[in-house]
């Protein structure tokens, strides 16, 4: 599962929003975000803390006000 998350922000970062057309720039941002919050659990279920802070702060940076990303960075903590 970390694998397949991994290629998805990977894939999503490389993507540039200029030239997208609206429609496909949220969908982009949605796609982004839930690969971070599935990384932090992954990484939190791994037993990986650093990086599922890491990953929740991914999180953020696209949507502070996103409750999950702001519970998993608690998990941890």
């Amino acid at each position: 599962a970390m694998k397949a998350y991994k290629r998805v922000v990977e894939c999503m970062k490389d993507e540039k929003e200029a030239g997208l057309a609206e429609d496909l720039k949220a969908e982009r941002h949605t796609l982004l975000l839930a690969g971070h919050l599935n990384l932090s659990l992954v990484f939190l279920k791994k037993g990986g803390p650093r990086n599922a802070i890491e990953a929740a702060d991914e999180a953020l940076k696209l949507d502070p006000d996103n409750v999950k990303a702001i519970f998993r960075r608690g998990q941890v903590r």
